[in-house]
């Protein structure tokens, strides 16, 4: 059992979810989205946002803690490894993104801020499911101060992924019908 969480390759990343049926988005972002549409969305928001389109299916969850939500849904319903990654990449965001946030969630987790600093690719940070707290942290951190960017967690063999939104959101596709069962249930409590 690993202390703290790891960087996975570019390469493996992409391979990998390409090979569940994941296209990129744009050349070597963490942005990747189910080929053809497939996957039914969920978006819990916490509050109103009328930017969103009225046809989506959303669920405003009020007070409550959208990182717990997400931590909840991996270990209920996604249990294994999870990964998180920048929707573009990780230079972009330590130079012009959120530097002086991200630094210190980085060092935090053990990471290598600078090498991380001059990855000029969205690769994603793997956490283990013992590692539930650090992620619950990151992604609570990531909904406090985002502004203009956005992550992903992506849940390798589940074709799942949750898009962390800077407008304090969460949205989710799965082409997995327990997974959104299991998201339903969640969001309705």
């Amino acid at each position: 059992m690993r202390n703290v969480p790891r960087i996975i390759d570019y390469s493996q990343m992409t391979r990998t979810l390409e090979a569940e049926g994941y296209a990129c988005n744009y050349p070597n972002s963490g942005s990747f989205s189910l080929r053809g549409g497939s996957g039914v969305i969920r978006g819990w928001l916490s509050t109103e946002d009328e930017s969103v389109l009225p046809e989506l299916p959303t669920r405003i969850v009020g007070g409550r803690d959208l990182a717990e939500m997400a931590t909840t849904a991996w270990q209920q319903y996604l249990p294994g490894k999870v990964w998180l990654a920048p929707s573009s990449h990780w230079a972009f965001e330590m130079q012009f993104g959120h530097p002086q946030e991200l630094k210190p969630i980085l060092a935090g987790m053990g990471l290598d801020v600078k090498a991380i600093s001059e990855d000029a690719n969205g690769s994603a940070i793997e956490f283990e499911p013992s590692e539930a707290g650090v992620l619950q942290n990151a992604v609570s951190d990531l909904l406090g101060f985002l502004q203009a960017s956005d992550f992903m967690l992506y849940f390798p063999g589940y074709r799942t992924s949750c898009m962390i939104h800077h407008h304090k959101q969460l949205w989710w596709v799965s082409a997995n019908e327990a997974v959104v069962g299991g998201l339903d249930l969640i969001g309705a409590v």
